[in-house]
């Protein structure tokens, strides 16, 4: 998460990030909150597989604009139903294609 946070303030822009769990011990990793108030999905795997039922039902109950889910690998992978699978070295120019205020 402070490597995200880092991304957004080192192009001058001040960091909404959250990691969310609700009482069913469901998690998200990393929701990215964009300067347009839309949200962005994280989740940090070792291994391309999507968000799972219970975790799309969190996102859903949460009431926020998701725009995009994304799953990080260390190598990337296949992309899922669920969500796009990227490499760690990618999700940089996958911040800066949704962030609109770098744009």
């Amino acid at each position: 998460m402070s490597e995200v946070a880092r991304f957004f303030v080192n192009r001058g822009l001040q960091p909404r990030l959250n990691h969310v769990r609700s009482k069913e011990k469901v998690e998200i990793d990393l929701l990215v909150h964009l300067s347009n108030g839309r949200t962005i999905a994280i989740e940090v795997r070792s291994s391309a597989t999507g968000f799972d039922k219970p975790q799309l039902r969190l996102l859903d109950t949460l009431g926020l604009d998701v725009v995009e889910r994304r799953v990080v690998t260390p190598s990337g992978g296949k992309s899922q139903a669920t969500a796009k699978v990227v490499p760690f070295t990618a999700i940089w120019d996958e911040l800066d294609r949704v962030e609109p205020s770098l744009q």
